[in-house]
């Protein structure tokens, strides 16, 4: 069922982002030790994935994908329609984000980001601040991975080494 897969590649990634972002915010684990908890989360799913035993394709993936909803994702019109709906998201996912940014919670998480103890005194629970975030962040990446994939034709566990969110780290700290 194509609503069951495209609403279980978004709840999977909330939920784990919700029960990891959880723990770990509770905890006030942040800085670098949560970018190292993160990259290990990643490299221990990206190793699961990779055994063959949970019936996942292992090395390979899932691969082969041919067509979405009756169309062919071969033919140029199904690519145009899919680079058009990705260039829609992307739109609206920035004009979320710019939304939240300019809302008085887009001000509570600077006011978390440039100090956060005094979020705290101020009486707001900033880790739940945090946790919101972080589970947006995940249903992003996951509505990123759905348009992806058909695009693409293939996807396998090496997409979730951590060199990949690493490349992004670099990206940031360049820029």
């Amino acid at each position: 069922s194509f609503v069951f897969a495209l609403l279980m590649a978004c709840v999977l990634p909330c939920t784990l982002a919700l029960i990891f972002g959880f723990l770990a915010f509770r905890s006030r684990i942040r800085g670098v030790y949560f970018s190292i908890l993160t990259q290990a989360l990643t490299y221990g799913a990206c190793l699961l994935f990779f055994r063959n035993s949970l019936l996942l394709g292992g090395n390979n993936g899932f691969t082969d994908f041919k067509f979405v909803l009756g169309f062919d994702l071969r033919s140029a019109a199904t690519q145009r329609g899919l680079y058009i709906a990705t260039t829609v998201v992307l739109l609206l996912v920035y004009l979320l984000c710019r939304w939240l940014s300019r809302t008085k919670f887009g001000l509570v998480q600077q006011a978390i980001r440039d100090s956060e103890n005094r979020v705290l005194f101020s009486g707001y629970a900033a880790a739940n601040f945090k946790l919101f975030v972080f589970v947006l962040a995940a249903a992003i990446a996951a509505i990123g991975g759905v348009l992806y994939v058909p695009q693409v034709g293939i996807i396998n566990p090496s997409e979730m080494s951590p060199d990949k969110s690493l490349e992004a780290v670099v990206w940031v700290a360049v820029g």
